[in-house]
C-alpha cells in the first residue's frame, strides 16, 4: 500500500508539475499573443476616436505610453507589434499638430485609407520636415484629385508632400530656380505614369523624392518628355549641352544666364558649364519619371558637377553615377542634396538606398519602428520603463530598459529587414561611440555592413568608421581600425587620404609626431593631384613645423608639393580652386615672410598665368 501510495504520490507530483509547466507555457504564449493582439486593437480604437473628434493630446499621450510599453517588454517574436505602436503614436501626434479641422480630416483618412497615412507618418523626417505642412499638402492632393487616386499613387503623393512641404528653391551657380505648384506636379506624374520609363507606383518614397524634386515648371517637363521619352541613356543629355567657351575664356556672364528665363529650353539653345549640363540632364530624367540627382565633387584642380540617375538592372534598381563624370572624378566622393531634408547625401548612401527598393512597405515600416524603439530605450530609466509596462501590459516585466544588448538586438533586427537603411547603421555607430559596445561587437557589425552593401558604399563605410573611432579609446586600436580599412578603399584616393589624415591626427594627439608627419606626408606624396585633402595635410605639416621652430623647412615642404602639383589650364575661379594655385599662394606668402621677395614675385607671376587645357564647372 505504501508503495502504491508512494507511486501515486510520484505520479501526482508529475501531473502537478506537468500542469504547472503547461500553465507557464500557456501564460507565455498568451503573453506573446497578447502583445500582437492588444497593440493593434488599441491603435485602431485610438484612431477611430480621433476621427470622431476625440482629444488628440490625450490620445497622443496614450499612444506614447503604448509605444514605450511595447518597446520595453517585446520579445523578438513580438517585434511586429512595435510597428503598429509606432504608427499609432506618429498618427496621433500629427493629428494633434494639425488642429481640429485638418486633424479630423487626416484621422478620417487614417480610418478609410490606413496605408496612405502610414506611408506619410513613417516617411516624415523628425528633424527636417514641416510635418503639418506636409500633411496639409497631402490633403490638398486629395482635394484636387480623389482619395482613390492619391491612394493608388501613395508613394508618389507622399514624396511630393515631404519634398514640397516648404518652397523648393535651388541655386545653379548664379541662377535661381523655384518649383511650381506641387499639385500640378502630381497631376503631371500621374498622367504620364504608364508612359514613364519607371512607373512611380513601383518605387518607394525614399527614391521618388529624387523624381519629384523638380524646379522646372510643367511646360518645361513636358518639353523634355516629348523629346526624350524613348531614350533611356540620360548620360547623353549631359554632353548635348554646348559648353559656353566664351564664358570660360573671358569670364563674361554665360549666355544662358542672360536669357529671360533660366529653363531647360534655354540651356538647350544657349549652352552653359558643367553645372548647367548636369541640371539639364537631371531634369530630362525627372521628366520621364526617372529619379535623378545633381552630383558634385572636387578633384585636385577644380570642382565639377555630373549626373546620377536610377536604372533598372536584372530586376533591381541601381544608380548610375558616370554620366558627365570625367576620369579625374571617378575616385572622388560625389554628393548631392537630399531633396527631403536639404542635407548632403553621398553617392554611396544613394547606392545603398536603391537596395531597399523592392522591400514591401510593411517591412519597411517595421524596420523604422525597430530603430525608433532602440532609440527610445536610450531615454528611459528603469522606473519609467516598469511603470510603462505596468500601465499597459499588466504582468509583463520591463526587460529591455537601458541595456545595450537589447538596443543592439532591435537594431540588428532592423538591418536584417532593411540592410540598405543607412540610418540604422548610423544609429549603431552612435550607440558604439557611447562606449556601451565592445570591440568584438564593433568588428561583427562592420563585417555585417560589408555583407549588406558596404562593399558598394565605401563612403558610408568611412562615415561609420569616423563615428566608431570615438568608441575605441586606445590610440593604437584606432590606428589598427584605420589600417584595416585602408586596403578596402582601393581606387578611392579621397577616402584613403581621409584614413591617412585621421591616422596622422591620432598619432599627433598621442605625441608621436614623427609617425604623424609620415602619415601627412603620404597624403601629399600620393594624392597631391587628386583632391583638396592634400592641402589639409600640408597645412597640418606647416603647423607642426611652426610649433617646432624650424625655419626654412616650411618653404622646402611647399616648394616640393608645388612642384609635384599639376598646373591647370583654366582661368578665373576654375584656376584658383586648384591645389597647384593654392600651394603656390602659400609658398609665395612664406617666401615673402622670409624676405625672399624676388622668389615670391616669381611664384605670384607663375600662378597668375592663364594657359588653357580643360573644362570645369
Amino acid at each position: 500500500m505504501g508503495v502504491q501510495i508512494s507511486g501515486w504520490s510520484v505520479h501526482r507530483r508529475c501531473i502537478v508539475a506537468f500542469v504547472m509547466i503547461v500553465g507557464v507555457a500557456s501564460q507565455a504564449v498568451a503573453q506573446a499573443v497578447r502583445l500582437d493582439r492588444v497593440v493593434p486593437e488599441r491603435v485602431e480604437t485610438a484612431i477611430r476616436s480621433l476621427a470622431d473628434g476625440g482629444d488628440a493630446g490625450a490620445i497622443a499621450g496614450e499612444m506614447l505610453a503604448l509605444r514605450d510599453a511595447a518597446a520595453v517588454v517585446a520579445e523578438p517574436n513580438e517585434f511586429r507589434a512595435l510597428a503598429e505602436a509606432e504608427a499609432g503614436l506618429r498618427i496621433a501626434r500629427l493629428i494633434e499638430t494639425l488642429g481640429a479641422e485638418d486633424g479630423g480630416r487626416l484621422a478620417g483618412l487614417a480610418v478609410e485609407h490606413p496605408e496612405l497615412v502610414r506611408r506619410l507618418v513613417f516617411e516624415l523626417d523628425a528633424d527636417h520636415d514641416e510635418h503639418a505642412a506636409a500633411a496639409r499638402l497631402l490633403l490638398r492632393l486629395i482635394d484636387a484629385t480623389s482619395p482613390g487616386m492619391v491612394d493608388e499613387f501613395g508613394s508618389l503623393a507622399v514624396a511630393i508632400a515631404v519634398v514640397h512641404d516648404a518652397p523648393l528653391i535651388r541655386r545653379v551657380n548664379e541662377n535661381t530656380v523655384e518649383a511650381g505648384d506641387p499639385v500640378e506636379l502630381f497631376r503631371y506624374f500621374v498622367a504620364n505614369a504608364r508612359q514613364a520609363q519607371i512607373d512611380p507606383r513601383r518605387l518607394p518614397t525614399e527614391l521618388l523624392v529624387f523624381a519629384v524634386s523638380s524646379t522646372e515648371r510643367i511646360d518645361q517637363l513636358e518639353w523634355a518628355r516629348q523629346r526624350y521619352r524613348a531614350d533611356k541613356n540620360h548620360g547623353r543629355r549631359f554632353f548635348e549641352i554646348q559648353y559656353d567657351l566664351e564664358h570660360y575664356r573671358t569670364g563674361r556672364p554665360k549666355a544662358v544666364s542672360l536669357a529671360p528665363r533660366y529653363c531647360l529650353a534655354a540651356i538647350s539653345e544657349l549652352g552653359g558649364v558643367c553645372a548647367d549640363q548636369a541640371y539639364f540632364a537631371e531634369h530630362v530624367a525627372k521628366s520621364v519619371g526617372v529619379p535623378s540627382a545633381y552630383m558634385h565633387g572636387r578633384a585636385g584642380e577644380v570642382s565639377h558637377a555630373w549626373l546620377g540617375y536610377l536604372t533598372v538592372s536584372r530586376n533591381r534598381y541601381v544608380w548610375d553615377f558616370d554620366a558627365g563624370r570625367y576620369d579625374d572624378y571617378q575616385g572622388v566622393r560625389g554628393s548631392t542634396t537630399n531633396p527631403q531634408t536639404g542635407r548632403p547625401i553621398t553617392d554611396g548612401e544613394l547606392a545603398m538606398r536603391a537596395g531597399n527598393a523592392m522591400l514591401k512597405e510593411p517591412d519597411r515600416w517595421r524596420a523604422i519602428a525597430l530603430k525608433a524603439a532602440a532609440q527610445r530605450l536610450d531615454q528611459l530609466n528603469e522606473q519609467q520603463s516598469q511603470a510603462a509596462a505596468d500601465a499597459v501590459f499588466e504582468g509583463r516585466d520591463a526587460l529591455r530598459w537601458d541595456r545595450p544588448e537589447h538596443r543592439l538586438e532591435l537594431l540588428e533586427a532592423s538591418v536584417r529587414i532593411c540592410p540598405g537603411d543607412t540610418r540604422a547603421w548610423r544609429q549603431f555607430a552612435r550607440l558604439a561611440s557611447s562606449g556601451d559596445v565592445d570591440g568584438r561587437e564593433i568588428d561583427r557589425w562592420l563585417r555585417a555592413f560589408e555583407r549588406s552593401g558596404g562593399r558598394q558604399s565605401l563612403d558610408m563605410l568611412v562615415d561609420l568608421l569616423d563615428m566608431l573611432l570615438a568608441a575605441v579609446p586606445d590610440a593604437s586600436a584606432r590606428i589598427d581600425v584605420l589600417e584595416w580599412a585602408m586596403p578596402k578603399l582601393r581606387g578611392r584616393s579621397d577616402l584613403q587620404a581621409w584614413v591617412r589624415l585621421t591616422q596622422g591626427a591620432v598619432l599627433e594627439g598621442k605625441g608621436d609626431k614623427a609617425n604623424a608627419w609620415r602619415a601627412y606626408e603620404d597624403v601629399v606624396r600620393r594624392f597631391v593631384n587628386d583632391g583638396p585633402f592634400a592641402i589639409d595635410a600640408v597645412d597640418r605639416m606647416l603647423a607642426m613645423l611652426d610649433g617646432a621652430s624650424r625655419p626654412g623647412h616650411d618653404i622646402e615642404l611647399l616648394r616640393r608639393a608645388f612642384d609635384e602639383a599639376e598646373q591647370p589650364f583654366s582661368v578665373g575661379s576654375f584656376r584658383t580652386q586648384s591645389n597647384w594655385y593654392r600651394l603656390g599662394q602659400r609658398l609665395a606668402v612664406r617666401l615673402e615672410e622670409a624676405g625672399r621677395t624676388k622668389e615670391a614675385e616669381h611664384i605670384v607671376e607663375q600662378i597668375g598665368l592663364q594657359p588653357m587645357r580643360r573644362l570645369g564647372g
